[in-house]
């Protein structure tokens, strides 16, 4: 089983993306892949691509490769474990796990938030680096527009990671370059196509590029997300709607959404109650409980609470 914080689900959809639709025209690119368990899961779908017999190098691979605390949480007692320590550089060790491959990647340490691309075409964009608007505006302004329209995909791994779901900022405001494709199941991850050459002005102008989101964009994010996810369950989307507004400044707003959607307590959807008990432990009970007070939550963070999470031996 691969160590990852990725759901089976995940690994294999990227497999049977990489042996049945990805078609060598343009490269691959991911963006964040931690110790590589969805970087290994498409690898095993090229192997199996005729597509692409003989054909190399043509996997970029980008991260910082800076090992921080929540790592070693999630390399739990997997043979990862220890050997890093906050701040520690992991890029030879990366390397050197995928080293039966480096036929067909090219493995890049870069900050993301000024990396350029070289321009040439994208076909398919893995994507868990994404998790600042710095970060964000570079690769949709820089990298994104290379994507081959009609051809192309992006799969956004933490889309549905409520703190981390600013992403769909970006989409909205992309809405007319991209459809809606899939939400894998079990999973955070949604994937849309690209269908027509992305235009990065359109973040310019609304506070993006400048670090800000304004609550008229974030509410006409969301409304959009609910139009076009239709089979995603509307708390959580709620929770992702509510986790964005407190994010950028808007604590009330993002107070009244978990009121509205009774998100204060249990909701017997373990996708959900797990995102709320991480969210409660990273400090966001000022909008999960009524008043901003702290509740008393009793599950614990855990690998065994919610096994679809964290995927380990």
């Amino acid at each position: 089983m691969k160590v990852g914080a990725t759901t089976l689900e995940e690994q294999a959809w990227c497999r049977w993306f990489g042996r049945e639709v990805y078609q060598g025209i343009g490269a691959v690119v991911e963006w964040g892949p931690w110790l590589g368990s969805l970087t290994e899961s498409y690898c095993e779908g090229f192997e199996k691509n005729e597509a692409l017999a003989g054909k190399n190098q043509f996997v970029h691979i980008y991260d910082l490769f800076k090992w921080v605390s929540i790592f070693e949480s999630w390399a739990g007692n997997s043979v990862h474990a220890g050997r890093f320590r906050e701040g520690d550089d992991f890029y030879q060790y990366f390397c050197g796990l995928h080293r039966a491959r480096e036929q067909i990647l090219n493995i890049h340490q870069a900050d993301l938030s000024r990396e350029n691309w070289s321009g040439q075409p994208i076909e398919w964009i893995v994507n868990d680096a994404v998790k600042s608007l710095a970060i964000g505006t570079n690769v949709f302004q820089k990298w994104v527009p290379c994507m081959i329209p009609g051809k192309s995909w992006i799969a956004h791994q933490d889309y549905l990671w409520s703190n981390n779901s600013f992403l769909q900022v970006y989409m909205y405001l992309m809405r007319d370059c991209f459809v809606y494709e899939y939400t894998i199941p079990n999973s955070c991850m949604v994937v849309f196509k690209n269908v027509k050459e992305s235009d990065p002005r359109v973040l310019v102008g609304n506070g993006v590029a400048n670090q800000t989101l304004s609550l008229e964009l974030i509410e006409d994010t969301f409304e959009w997300s609910e139009r076009i996810l239709t089979g995603v369950n509307p708390k959580l989307l709620a929770l992702c709607h509510s986790a964005t507004l407190r994010d950028f400044g808007f604590l009330n707003e993002a107070r009244q959404i978990v009121v509205d959607h009774k998100l204060t307590g249990r909701t017997q959807d373990p996708m959900i109650d797990y995102q709320l008990n991480i969210l409660r432990s990273w400090g966001y009970s000022d909008i999960l409980a009524p008043g901003g007070q702290p509740e008393t939550y009793p599950w614990k963070k855990s690998r065994r609470f919610f096994p679809y999470f964290f995927k380990g031996p």
